[in-house]
Formats: structure tokens, sequence, C-alpha cells
């Protein structure tokens, strides 16, 4: 994946979002975030017909509605944390319009994050499976021990809580990509239960010690703070396809 180097202006004016997945647990999260923020507003809550039964009131006051060119077309790019088959009819209105997109929704196939690499050379597209800035760092501090560390073996251990879908977790494929410049084949151990928000541990194991870089989300707001900061830094930048570091311009650990 060929990812830019964000390059970062100041904005006159608020930048405008559409926010898909409005009815699920990031997405109340992001309304939280959007309900206070200075340089973001919500302007168009997205949600398939099915959820649309199920949404609680939010700071919003704009109703929900099905993904359609209007609707998108008021926003300046498009928050989407729902599902897989949601998230093509969603990226392929945006590529339509020319908005760009923040893509959270994990579990996308091959053929899925294909064509987002293919909408990215009309678009500007952040596609990441967690949008913390924490997690951000840690993926960069995990990639510059895998290069110290590289006679070392690595494995990587991550849970969650017993009602996430996909396995391993998104976040857990990313930290393998960030170590396998030195190492091919690390495993991934995955855990379900309780209300684990996730724990994610790198392990570097030596003949005579073992290192350990580790990240614990005690709550999910991290999450939906990153993506709105992500979304504004996206909208200021060109088309192509960026990771969170990307994004938030920051340079590879030495």
């Amino acid at each position: 994946m060929r990812l830019g180097q964000a390059q970062h202006s100041q904005r006159a004016q608020d930048v405008l979002l559409s926010l898909a997945g409005y009815a699920g647990r990031m997405g109340a999260l992001i309304r939280t975030i959007l309900g206070r923020h200075q340089h973001a507003k919500l302007v168009a809550p997205l949600a398939m017909s099915g959820e649309c039964r199920r949404m609680a009131p939010g700071p919003c006051s704009i109703r929900a509605c099905h993904a359609d060119a209007r609707t998108i077309s008021a926003s300046d790019a498009v928050m989407d944390f729902s599902r897989p088959r949601c998230t093509m009819l969603y990226l392929r209105c945006a590529a339509a319009l020319r908005r760009r997109m923040v893509i959270g929704t994990t579990g996308l196939c091959q053929c899925e994050a294909s064509y987002a690499r293919t909408a990215a050379q009309r678009i500007g597209i952040l596609m990441s499976a967690n949008t913390s800035v924490g997690v951000t760092l840690f993926r960069m501090l995990c990639a510059y021990a895998a290069r110290l560390y590289a006679g070392y073996d690595f494995g990587i251990v991550e849970v969650h809580h017993r009602n996430k879908r996909d396995v391993p977790s998104g976040t857990a494929i990313a930290l393998r990509h960030c170590v396998e410049s030195t190492q091919h084949g690390v495993s991934i151990c995955s855990l379900r239960g309780g209300g684990v928000v996730g724990d994610h541990a790198v392990f570097f194991m030596g003949d005579s010690d073992v290192v350990v870089i580790e990240h614990r989300s005690t709550t999910r707001l991290h999450f939906a703070t990153g993506a709105v900061e992500a979304a504004v830094l996206l909208c200021a930048i060109g088309n192509g396809l960026y990771d969170m570091q990307g994004v938030l311009g920051l340079s590879t650990a030495p």
C-alpha cells in the first residue's frame, strides 16, 4: 500500500461530515465528540433502514437517512463505521461526488480493499482498523523494535470483548504488517471474553530476554477522538490512500 505524507493546513470554515454507522457504538461516541468540536460539524447522519428504528437521539437534529448522492453531497467527508457491505455503498457515493472518506469499518475482504485503493485515485481516503493516536504511536514503536530486534522471534496477542466479530482484530493484522518487514510468518493469538475494549501486545523473544510492547484501551473514546481529528486533517490534503500515520503527518521512527 502506497501511503501519502499528509501536509496539514489551516481551514477557514468548519469541516462538514457525514457519519455512516450513526446508530452504532462508535457512532454514538463520534456524535458526542462532534457535539463539542470546534472545527467539525455533523450534517448527515447515515444509517441503513434496519438501523433507523434503533437510533437514539443525538446532538444533531437531522434525521437519519439512507446513503444517497444528495445526502452525502452536503458534507466534505464521510466517516464510515458501519459494516463492509454498507461501506462499499458509501464509498461508491463518496468517490462519485469526490468527497473524502474515513473508513474505520473492519473485516473488509481483499476485493473491497482493492476497490478502496482504486477509489483513492479520485479522493482522499483514510483506511484504518484503529483510529487511535495512541495505537498509531504504538505501531510505530513496534516497527522500530522489529528492526532493532531482527534476530528475535516475534508474536502478537490480542484480547477483545466476547462479541467482537473479526478474528484476529484489524489492529493485530496491522501490527503484523509492521513487524513483518524483518520477519515473516508472525503468529497472532486471539482471545475473546468479557467486556475487554481492546488489548494488544507484541512480544520480541530472544534467548536471554523478552521485550513486550503493549497498548491497552480502557474506553473507546480515544478511537472516536482520533477518527474526528483524522477526518478534519484529511480534508486539507490531496487524493490518495492514507493510514493514521500519514494523515497525522508523523515521520517514521528512527
